[in-house]
């Protein structure tokens, strides 16, 4: 299963252009089925490749906002690659910080 650490390695350093829709697309050039890349992600990490995937990019959002407050979440969706809609993001946001991306606790 080397190759899910290189997705995985390709995943941390190239969050903001890897889009969350296509995150399957990585398996490609290791001629892996998708099935088969599925699997194997999951036994490594303990989750599915898009979940690992929106983590990540949940987790620089909050990076680029500890950063620049004043951040919109219009904005912060653009610089990390987000191709969900925002309202996925702020919900996916809230559930993992327990915080609107505003910063109000709920």
């Amino acid at each position: 299963m080397a190759y899910t650490e290189r997705i995985i390695e390709q995943i941390k350093q190239g969050t903001v252009d890897i889009p969350v829709n296509g995150i399957d697309e990585l398996r490609k050039p290791f001629k892996i089925s998708l099935s088969k890349f599925k699997r194997d992600f999951k036994l490594e990490t303990g989750t599915t490749a898009r979940d690992y995937l929106i983590v990540k990019k949940i987790e620089l959002a909050r990076r680029f906002k500890v950063e620049d407050p004043f951040l919109t979440i219009s904005e912060v969706v653009l610089k990390i690659g987000w191709d969900l809609s925002e309202r996925q993001f702020a919900n996916l946001f809230r559930e993992k910080y327990g915080l609107t991306f505003g910063g109000k606790a709920i």
